[in-house]
């Protein structure tokens, strides 16, 4: 069949197929070439747009690695103050406690001492004055177990004695010296000390004669601060008791010998 063909219709169709694919051919080169421009174009407009968002990003990363230095620099500032602070606070502890344990040992050396040097003042204070003397000064009558009311008073230093009820109250715990006498006539009488309601000694006058006699004790006594002495009759035979001044007399005294301890 190609043979019935005539030649020039497969010539014109021949140049025709030609021109055809020629022109196809120069559409697409144009529409690459469009395409790369434009590519080109956008490639152009992404980079005006981006490359200042990029510098600013850069900028900002750079700010941040100085900031994030700067900070690690602090940080690394406060650790050592804290280092410090830790080393301070444990060393400034450990010197309170030793200052504190220094003050202790301190404290218990004065306490020591304190109390060493009140019983050393104790021992080598002077003794306080106390001292007393008085007697009846008329005859009475005194019954069995009954106080002795020594109404005359000599001497008082100290403010022990009571001529009101013939009590002597101790002002200091010390040891004491006490002696008292009782006169009668023609009969028997007997007085004794007692001290804190206790009987500490006693004494008695005694004459079947028409003399006067007269009995005297004298007792060294260790006596509480407070404690109550006083005489008291504990017998006789009859209840008068003579005081005549001048030859017989009832008499009562007693004086501090030395202070001791509570």
């Amino acid at each position: 069949m190609l043979s019935e063909i005539p030649l020039v219709t497969l010539l014109f169709g021949i140049v025709a197929a030609g021109n055809s694919v020629e022109s196809r051919s120069d559409t697409l080169t144009d529409r690459i070439e469009n395409e790369h421009a434009i590519k080109i174009e956008i490639d152009a407009a992404v980079r005006k747009y981006t490359e200042p968002l990029l510098q600013e990003l850069e900028k900002l990363n750079e700010d941040t690695r100085k900031e994030t230095a700067v900070l690690r620099q602090d940080l690394d500032t406060l650790k050592q103050e804290n280092a410090l602070l830790n080393e301070r606070f444990h060393t400034t502890k450990a010197e309170n406690e030793k200052r504190q344990h220094h003050l202790l040992s301190v404290v218990e050396y004065i306490g020591m001492n304190q109390k060493d040097t009140i019983k050393s003042r104790k021992k080598r204070q002077p003794i306080e004055a106390v001292a007393f003397h008085a007697y009846q000064n008329s005859d009475k009558c005194i019954h069995d177990l009954q106080t002795f009311v020594y109404d005359n008073v000599l001497i008082n230093d100290g403010n022990g004695y009571s001529a009101n009820d013939g009590i002597f109250d101790a002002p200091v715990t010390g040891v004491y010296v006490f002696t008292w006498s009782v006169a009668d006539f023609h009969d028997w009488y007997a007085a004794e000390l007692v001290v804190n309601g206790m009987s500490r000694g006693a004494t008695i006058a005694d004459n079947d004669s028409q003399d006067i006699a007269v009995g005297t004790a004298v007792v060294v006594v260790h006596v509480q601060a407070g404690s109550h002495v006083f005489v008291r009759r504990s017998g006789g035979g009859g209840c008068n008791v003579l005081n005549k001044p001048g030859s017989a007399t009832n008499s009562f005294s007693g004086w501090l010998l030395y202070i001791t301890e509570p």
